[in-house]
């Protein structure tokens, strides 16, 4: 994620998005989630930007991840 997060920031945060899809294979991983984790709320912006190429993500009704 160039550009998106300072020192292991995204390391961080691709751990803890691991662990809940570990625990639960249908959780949706939404900006709500990750801003509850304490992640900065521009990260966590580019962050789903970022995977949203992903196979199997999906894009709510509003627009949003």
């Amino acid at each position: 994620m160039p550009g998106c997060a300072q020192g292991d920031a995204a390391v961080r945060m691709y751990a803890t998005v691991k662990q809940i899809i570990e625990e639960s294979p249908d959780a949706k991983i939404t900006s709500t989630v990750l801003r509850k984790m304490k992640f900065k709320p521009s990260m966590v912006a580019c962050y789903l930007e970022f995977v949203a190429p992903a196979p199997g993500q999906k894009i709510g009704e509003n627009g949003h991840y």
